[in-house]
């Protein structure tokens, strides 16, 4: 496993600042749990040794580089001590293998704050960790990882809703389903007027409503100038999207599509967690277009009426 144990100084080691928690670990609760820690450090000695990585990074001032074991070591040195146990890998593990490490290991001891464990989720895909291998090491779904990653769009005052568990999942993924950020914010002000999760997924679906039918009747009694040019560039989008609609309709029931109407897209195994993330904000960008079709239909209709 090219793992080796030594007694290390405290003063050449030092914590990994990529690593996935990313809110401030000296306070409140885990103040107090390395406290009690540091105290039976001090009594009966670290008996599960931290485990570092030599340091390549220039820019910070340590020899190791800790993957596991930080809390162990803060508690360390709030006991006082010179030196610990610690192994050394020296296996030269991808950054992608090193920060999953780091991800089970905050999970296991200590959970992360939601937007944290999400965060590092998505970074642990960015460095190459499959969605399949990332799933079945924190033990949940691929499913639910790839629902949980356009939390990272919300506004942050929603985030800090979720970490302090003011709001719950589910409503902060309805939240996320609209397109833009204005929209989030006013979708999280209607969730806001909600007690419960029932109550506020509710808000959102009647904000959802409100603002669709607040476009179109707005359009329905606008004043629309008596431009046949204009109206005829309407008619021709109009009859546009009616063959694409008839296009897919007659693809999907054909032969070729196997009578199944499906659609289908090959890919290599490795990146199909990044065309996931591209169906997701696709099914949103469908939401607009179908709010802007809608749209597009009371334009038509106002303008045939003149």
């Amino acid at each position: 496993m090219n793992m080796q144990l030594e007694n290390v100084k405290l003063d050449r080691i030092a914590p990994d600042p990529g690593q996935p928690r990313k809110t401030e670990p000296m306070t409140g609760e885990l103040l107090e749990y390395l406290k009690g820690l540091g105290n039976s450090i001090r009594k009966e000695g670290l008996n599960n040794p931290v485990k570092l990585r030599p340091n390549t990074d220039e820019k910070v001032d340590a020899d190791f580089i800790i993957i596991n074991g930080e809390c162990r070591w803060r508690a360390c040195v709030m006991a006082g001590l010179k030196e610990i146990p610690a192994f050394i890998d020296e296996s030269g593990k991808s950054s992608g293998e090193v920060y999953l490490d780091q991800i089970l290991d905050n999970e296991t001891r200590m959970n992360l704050p939601p937007m944290d464990t999400i965060e590092s989720y998505r970074k642990a895909l960015d460095m190459g960790i499959d969605i399949e291998r990332l799933a079945a090491a924190v033990g949940k779904s691929e499913a639910t990882i790839m629902a949980d990653l356009p939390l990272l769009d919300l506004p942050e005052k929603a985030k800090k809703l979720v970490d302090a568990g003011v709001m719950s999942k589910a409503v902060a993924r309805k939240i996320a389903e609209f397109p833009n950020s204005v929209k989030m914010e006013k979708a999280l002000e209607w969730a806001m007027k909600g007690s419960n999760a029932k109550e506020q997924l509710a808000k959102i679906a009647a904000y959802s409503c409100e603002a669709n039918q607040g476009n179109i009747f707005s359009i329905l009694k606008a004043q629309v100038k008596d431009d046949k040019e204009f109206n005829e560039e309407l008619k021709t989008a109009g009859k546009i999207f009616d063959k694409l609609a008839a296009s897919i309709t007659t693809f999907a029931n054909s032969k070729f599509a196997n009578g199944k109407g499906q659609f289908v897209i090959c890919a290599r195994k490795r990146e199909l967690q990044n065309l996931e993330t591209i169906a997701a904000k696709m099914v949103r960008i469908g939401q607009k277009l179908q709010e802007d079709a809608l749209l597009f239909r009371a334009q038509d209709k106002n303008a045939a009426m003149k």
